[in-house]
Formats: C-alpha cells, sequence, structure tokens
C-alpha cells in the first residue's frame, strides 16, 4: 500500500506503530520524528520495521510518501480499507 499525505504547516502524526513495515519518504518539507530523534528532507526515506513506533511533525508543511509491506486491505480504487495504527501514550508503552 502506498500513500501521499500532504501536510500542511504544523501537521503532525503523534506517536504510533503499524503491523507492517513502513517506508516513509519526504518528497517535499522537512518531517521530524521525535520518537527517533530523526528528521526527513525532500528525497530522504526512513525504514520503520514491523511494530516501531514512529511520529511525524513538519513545522512548513510538505509531502511524505508512505508505502507498508505486506500491503493494507484496500477497496477496488485503492483506497486504504484497513489502516491498522495503534497510537501510543509513548514509545516505553508498547509492548512486544
Amino acid at each position: 500500500t502506498i500513500v501521499a499525505v500532504e501536510y500542511g504547516a504544523g501537521g503532525s502524526v503523534p506517536p504510533h506503530y503499524h503491523d507492517e513495515e513502513e517506508l516513509a519518504t519526504v518528497i517535499s518539507g522537512t518531517f521530524r520524528d521525535d520518537v527517533n530523534g530523526v528528521v526527513l528532507g525532500p528525497g530522504d526515506s526512513a525504514v520503520y520495521p514491523p511494530k516501531s513506533v514512529h511520529s511525524f511533525f513538519s513545522a512548513e508543511g510538505g509531502v511524505l510518501v508512505a508505502r507498508w509491506s505486506p500491503p493494507m486491505a484496500t477497496k477496488p480504487n485503492g483506497e486504504v480499507l484497513v489502516r491498522r495504527v495503534h497510537v501510543v501514550a509513548s514509545p516505553a508503552s508498547l509492548t512486544a
């Protein structure tokens, strides 16, 4: 499953994880992952293993493309049918 997400200035996603591996690639703008101390700019990518807690914040806004593997379930039009996102209060709250 591949999704392009456009973030407005100050846009963010709280700490969360997926059951799938995620490859996040920045198309424009700068994104900060405060959970892992990573800053990504245009052309940069980060790989998050399954159940790896991460977050995104963009002060100026931008576009981030996320790819999950194996693919999430989708409708025939490509819309994500099952969005397996697990929001966590903090990385310490994630249990194996």
